[in-house]
């Protein structure tokens, strides 16, 4: 027992109160401590314990015992409890008052209290019309408080199923958005359905409540579930497949099953069309064997159908766009517009300052003077706006691109209703995970022309495969590498350094004493605690001062890692403190959203059309409703409260995260604890994300590390062979 554990004072207790304050909750654990008001108690009680469901307001029936705390003093540990809803007036009153009710804050909620009395709860569930006697109660207000009133209905009745299986409120009422009146029916069927159908609810979560459902643990239900999730988990790798003797080990971990047996699910599981076994050993997700060999089957069949039209006098063409633009293209750009020209796909790869943009351009050009439609897209919405700036044509994303309908839908744009276009041109193509590349291929006409666009030396797609490099990789769609270095200024490292650490050698950085402001810097900090500290006045005051940028919207932190006082997590908490004082917040669980903060979302959400990794800033923060609005580049989206798990601040981001992006200035943290994170391609991209300045941050040994870590995990994949086998 540690110094801080308690001391059992009494025998199990009874207690009755109403929950005045929620001061912790761990989502993960269920884990709560709360404030309540209780029968015989003159001061409120600190209640700590696991609660599935618990709000403000709320009426507790609860068994435990009493124990005294070293630190926190006198409390009571919950092991039973019964929530009802609240038989007090003030109970009603901070109940409604709490904001899980859309359409009652603290105010409102005071002025139907002090109306209808301890009939309130009556009135909204017999009789809510009445609530037009209120003031500031119209047609609209009374719509949105009956139909929240009725969610949250519906949800009690479905944690009083839960409650036994420990289930949270925030996970019921995803439960309860995704099946509706069917959940607890869809829940008792197969629990590990959740998993699949619930995004935020894991296999872990499913397989928690599976077994409290009294699911055995060597069930055949269970086992297949337990395939699926380790096939995910290396999907989550990158994988596009596993093979069968990975899958086993990893199976392992959670059932204990005989390799019989386990070849057993696996050929029931692939009768059901659940997963593919290819070349005897290699384990597919169906989804994902369908995008691999539909995806190498569309771009032969796109490569090899003639084009609707035969191109005559491509010198003469190219003649002209350099005339017309006056631009002197090189060798490889004019090899490139000439390819883009006489081929029906191609790729389009380099760095940085390497021309692309310029040689974009000129393909456009070529193109328009011929007559075709072209069309431009990109993975991101900040990849396809930059795409837009850069060419000054029209680009969408790939999502919008395809007319993505939420609902099941899924993409409009596809074999049956083809895009219009001549030519397809998408950037950033080594963003583009498989599922995404076979849905944008199959959208394509076969007599259209496409160009790929990409950067292969950055990191590769956060999804499973690695697209862009078994395209050049199979050698059958015409590749073009730009490697001549054109956009150099003389002052300029950014450029410099990108291809430096791209080559494995260590940046130029400027000599201070010149007194000149550069473009690129290095400050030496050794530790976590005094890199996070300078990162904060880099961000708050130096970048400000010296180079005129505002602090929000032209410096952008980008992070190796989460965790550490250098993390995404860490620096977020504390920049927010430093650069907005707004008083107007938001409490979400343990974190604090404020008007002007900046956020990025972190899964894709077609229903709100915003998708992961886009960046937007809080423009309105509504506490009677417990809701955000965020300003997007695609507009303004609402954000109520059980959809804020799918928000984080981005005063710090992953670099990952920003893949596809430009910012003004990035200010990089490197340090050895990062040393699990430390790779060449992960330093090139975080530094051609910047437009005007980079500073990194850190030790030498650290950035040593990752530009002499070159080894690019290999992803499991079959695209490459398939696009040859096509061929052939």
């Amino acid at each position: 027992m540690s110094a801080n554990e308690v001391k059992t004072r009494e025998p199990e207790s009874k207690l009755y109160g109403t929950i005045e304050r929620i001061t912790y909750f761990n989502e993960e654990r269920n884990y709560c401590v709360a404030r309540a008001k209780c029968d015989g108690e003159k001061e409120l009680i600190t209640i700590v314990g696991t609660f599935a469901s618990i709000n403000v307001g709320e009426f507790v029936e609860m068994s435990g015992t009493w124990q005294s705390h070293k630190e926190y003093g006198r409390q009571f540990k919950v092991s039973e409890y019964v929530v009802k809803l609240p038989n007090t007036i003030t109970g009603i009153k901070k109940y409604l008052g709490s904001g899980l009710i859309r359409g009652i804050g603290p105010k409102m909620a005071e002025r139907i209290t002090n109306h209808f009395k301890a009939a309130t709860i009556e009135v909204i569930e017999k009789t809510p019309r009445a609530l037009l006697e209120i003031d500031g109660i119209g047609e609209w207000r009374l719509e949105q408080i009956a139909e929240s009133w009725k969610t949250q209905s519906a949800i009690r009745g479905i944690m009083i199923f839960l409650q036994k299986y420990n289930i949270s409120t925030s996970i019921a009422t995803k439960i309860y958005r995704h099946y509706g009146e069917n959940s607890i029916s869809a829940l008792t069927e197969n629990p590990y359905r959740l998993a699949d159908d619930i995004y935020g609810i894991g296999f872990k979560s499913a397989d928690r409540i599976a077994l409290s459902m009294n699911i055995a643990e060597d069930s055949e239900v269970r086992a297949r579930a337990c395939v699926s999730y380790c096939l995910g988990q290396q999907v989550l790798e990158g994988h596009i497949f596993t093979f069968k003797t990975k899958l086993f080990e990893e199976l392992k971990q959670f059932i204990d099953i005989q390799p019989h047996r386990f070849e057993g699910v696996i050929e029931k599981m692939a009768a059901a069309e659940d997963i593919v076994v290819e070349n005897g050993d290699q384990i597919y997700l169906n989804s994902l064997y369908i995008s691999e060999s539909r995806a190498a089957k569309n771009l032969v069949k796109i490569f090899k159908t003639p084009f609707k039209k035969l191109i005559f006098e491509v010198d003469a063409i190219i003649a002209r766009i350099e005339s017309t633009s006056k631009i002197k293209y090189s060798p490889l750009q004019l090899e490139a517009i000439n390819t883009a020209l006489i081929s029906k796909a191609m790729v389009l790869t380099g760095g940085p300052g390497t021309g692309k943009t310029t040689t974009i351009r000129g393909i456009i050009r070529a193109f328009k003077m011929l007559g075709l439609k072209v069309l431009q897209c990109a993975p991101t919405g900040r990849a396809a706006k930059k795409m837009e700036e850069s060419t000054g044509e029209t680009s969408k994303t790939i999502h919008r691109l395809l007319e993505f309908s939420p609902g099941g839908k899924g993409f409009l744009k596809g074999p049956n209703e083809p895009l219009d276009c001549d030519v397809l041109i998408c950037d950033e193509v080594s963003m583009i995970d498989i599922v995404l590349m076979h849905h944008l291929l199959k959208a394509v006409p076969p007599h259209a022309k496409i160009v790929l666009i990409g950067d292969i030396n950055q990191l590769p797609s956060v999804g499973p495969g690695s697209v862009l490099k078994d395209v050049i990789g199979s050698k059958v769609i015409p590749t073009i590498s730009l490697d001549r270095i054109f956009r150099q200024d003389e002052k300029s490292l950014i450029i410099t350094n990108a291809h430096r650490i791209n080559n494995g050698e260590m940046p130029y950085f400027p000599d201070k004493s010149a007194g000149e402001l550069a473009d690129f810097y290095f400050i030496e900090k050794e530790d976590q605690a005094s890199t996070a500290a300078a990162i904060i006045k880099m961000v708050t005051e130096r970048i400000p001062d010296k180079f005129g940028l505002k602090p929000i919207d032209d410096v952008q932190v980008l992070c190796p890692m989460y965790r550490g006082e250098c993390g995404v997590t860490s620096l977020n908490g504390v920049l927010q403190g430093a650069l907005n004082p707004s008083k107007l917040e938001l409490f979400h669980k343990t974190r604090i959203f404020k008007l002007g903060d900046k956020v990025i979302q972190n899964e894709n959400d077609y229903k709100k059309n915003v998708f992961n990794g886009d960046i937007g800033k809080i423009s309105d923060v509504r506490t009677q409703d417990r809701s955000l609005v965020i300003d997007f580049p695609q507009g303004q989206i609402e954000y109520e409260y059980n959809d804020l798990d799918s928000l984080e601040l981005a005063y710090a981001i992953t670099i990952h995260k920003s893949q596809g992006s430009e910012y003004p200035a990035v200010v990089i943290p490197v340090l050895t604890s990062h040393f699990i994170m430390l790779q060449r391609n992960l330093l090139y991209t975080a530094v051609t994300r910047a437009k005007m300045l980079v500073i990194l941050i850190g030790t030498k040994k650290a950035v040593h590390i990752a530009l002499s870590n070159n080894k690019v995990l290999e992803r499991n994949s079959n695209l490459l062979k398939r696009i040859c086998a096509e061929v052939n």
